[in-house]
């Protein structure tokens, strides 16, 4: 005769600190959104281009009537001046030009 495979294994495990883990992990995150917004507190200025300007001298700039550029001022401009910036490259053009 043989015999017969009574082994009946049924174990529970009940880990019931695993249910805890994902509730601690989110409140961190929160935090991290607001400093950054308020630090920008100078946004970059845009300015439409008035009169065109040929930017003959170096460090000036050459501008287009209707254009559209980034105004960079700075503690050092020269007066009626202003330093602007149009597709990565910065240059010195009359504040007169522009629609500030």
């Amino acid at each position: 005769g043989g015999g017969g495979g009574g082994g009946s294994a049924n174990r529970t495990n009940s880990n019931d600190d695993g249910a805890v883990r994902g509730v601690a992990e989110e409140a961190p995150r929160t935090s991290v959104v607001s400093p950054a917004a308020s630090a920008s507190s100078s946004l970059p200025v845009t300015a439409q281009v008035l009169r065109s300007f040929e930017g003959s001298e170096h460090g000036q700039m050459r501008l287009t009537r209707g254009e559209v550029v980034l105004v960079r001022r700075t503690p050092d401009d020269p007066p009626g001046w202003v330093y602007v910036e149009r597709n990565g490259v910065v240059g010195k053009v009359p504040e007169s030009h522009l629609d500030l």
